[in-house]
């Protein structure tokens, strides 16, 4: 009975071991640098293209409204942060109708909002497009996270342009959230987690969610792009002239629609990361908006120019809005329409 014990403790290693060897073999395949030789030659589908001078020029438009004049968007400065919300519902009301999601942070009430474009169809998943408006106390926060919302508030003005096309193919849910950065970061106030808890709740179908996090800063001077460890042993490129999208092993089926994306003329450079588990092995992987999701089972995927390992803004005043690449987030806006 002992020598049986032994040899199936035994077999059970292997098996595990075996596994951990596909699984992380898995991920190394996966984390390889993009191939830049590949011609993006394919014609967008006509009912997806837009025009990227108009868009570039909205977006500047909400950037300069949300870190130029507004500026600073932090829980410390409350009156701020809630000129932000309200000049963003505005803005996502001219979409369609907005809901708003109101709680308490420390007596000062916050809110998340959304915006729902719907194509009628008989799926009734739904995929998340969010990003969050607050800063940090000490910066106007053009790239973090002015860049993302206006992208996000183009890519409604194009779903609801397509959805009375009638070439609008999925569910869509667009969330502003409130308080991603400190104090809330990481805690049960943090907007998005407070805004996830109620989806399951409700029990909402989630086919996915795509965090924009800092989108809009764009380097092409050589060694502009910090990689960091153990991915510096890989050759991703040191210009930081791209788009990284991050995944977990949960959410590759969406990672894979968005780099098939990227095969389209006028589409945005990228590279990937995935990562195991929820991110913890990779800490520099759990920093924005895309941790609730995962941390309660929904696939997400974060897009980002990659924050502090490329941009020396980050988190500082000389964050604004004259820093960034309006052309670079114009494309991206053409690369994740082809989503919806």
């Amino acid at each position: 009975m002992l020598n049986l014990w032994k040899i199936m403790t035994h077999y059970i290693l292997i098996i595990i071991l075996v596994a951990l060897i596909y699984y992380f073999g898995k991920i190394f395949y996966l984390n390889s640098p993009s191939d830049r030789t590949v011609p993006k030659d394919r014609p967008v589908p006509s009912a997806y293209v837009i025009d990227l001078k108009d868009s570039a020029k909205r977006m500047k438009d909400d950037v300069q409204m949300l870190a130029g004049s507004i500026g600073i968007r932090s829980i410390f400065h409350p009156d701020k942060l809630k000129q932000a919300k309200d000049y963003i519902q505005l803005r996502l009301e001219e979409f369609g109708d907005v809901k708003e999601y109101p709680y308490i942070y420390e007596e000062t009430e916050v809110a998340n909002l959304e915006l729902d474009i719907f194509s009628g169809s008989s799926d009734e998943s739904i995929l998340i497009i969010g990003a969050h408006y607050d800063t940090v106390s000490t910066s106007p926060g053009a790239d973090d996270n002015a860049s993302a919302i206006a992208v996000l508030l183009e890519l409604a003005r194009q779903a609801k342009r397509l959805k009375e096309e009638q070439q609008l193919k999925n569910n869509l849910k667009f969330l502003a959230f409130t308080l991603e950065e400190p104090p809330a970061f990481y805690t049960k106030k943090m907007g998005s987690r407070q805004y996830v808890k109620i989806l399951k709740k409700q029990g909402v179908k989630i086919k996915g969610m795509v965090c924009l996090e800092m989108v809009g800063y764009k380097n092409i001077s050589p060694d502009s792009q910090q990689i960091p460890f153990p991915l510096s042993f890989r050759n991703y490129p040191r210009t930081g002239d791209f788009i990284a999208f991050l995944a977990n092993m949960a959410s590759t089926s969406i990672l894979k629609q968005l780099i098939s994306l990227t095969e389209y003329k006028n589409t945005v450079p990228y590279e990937q990361l995935v990562v195991p588990g929820k991110g913890r092995m990779l800490p520099i992987s759990r920093l924005s908006d895309h941790i609730a999701f995962w941390d309660n089972g929904y696939p997400a995927v974060m897009v980002t120019d990659t924050a502090f390992l490329r941009n020396p803004n980050y988190h500082d005043y000389g964050d604004k809005p004259e820093t960034l690449d309006y052309h670079f987030m114009a494309q991206l806006v053409q690369t994740l329409i082809m989503l919806f």
